[in-house]
């Protein structure tokens, strides 16, 4: 598959989230400079998309209904440093919390 590559004030294209449930219009994310990432993955990866959209200066909420910061990581024992790196990082985190439509 060929990748496609967008200039500075081309506009970005809407995408579609990794399941398939909803679409990102990342105009409006650009507008606003603010995003809620929901885990319901419970490992690392949405931490890690966390940590990197607030050091691009933008807002994070991380809701999940977890009641810890990517719990499963704790098998591996990462969890710990994610959550506490996040808070350090200003990341506001919404715990033991469900995202309905």
């Amino acid at each position: 598959m060929g990748q496609r590559k967008f200039s500075q004030g081309q506009g970005l294209p809407k995408h579609r989230s990794g399941r398939g449930r909803s679409q990102i219009n990342l105009e409006l994310f650009q507008e606003l400079n603010r995003v809620v990432i929901h885990d319901d993955d419970h490992y690392y990866l949405a931490g890690v998309l966390a940590e990197l959209l607030v050091a691009e200066g933008t807002k994070v909420t991380f809701v999940t209904p977890s009641a810890k910061v990517s719990e499963w990581a704790g098998n591996t024992l990462e969890q710990g440093r994610i959550q506490s790196r996040l808070m350090s990082l200003g990341v506001s985190l919404e715990l033991s919390q469900a995202v309905t439509p």
